[in-house]
């Protein structure tokens, strides 16, 4: 797993990734090295899919 990023609003990170189309906070993204694998806005969901991840 690598860095953990906690931006003050979803509206910076829609600068830097505009193609995220962010819509309300909170809001959790999830990337590999092959770009984006999770957008979600409910954090049991995020939890769900890293604690389900094959090795």
């Amino acid at each position: 797993m690598g860095p953990i990023t906690n931006e003050a609003s979803y509206k910076s990170l829609n600068e830097q990734y505009p193609n995220l189309d962010l819509k309300k906070e909170p809001a959790f993204i999830v990337f590999d090295e092959n770009g984006l694998v999770l957008k979600t806005y409910d954090y049991e969901e995020m939890i769900d899919f890293l604690q389900n991840q094959e090795e």
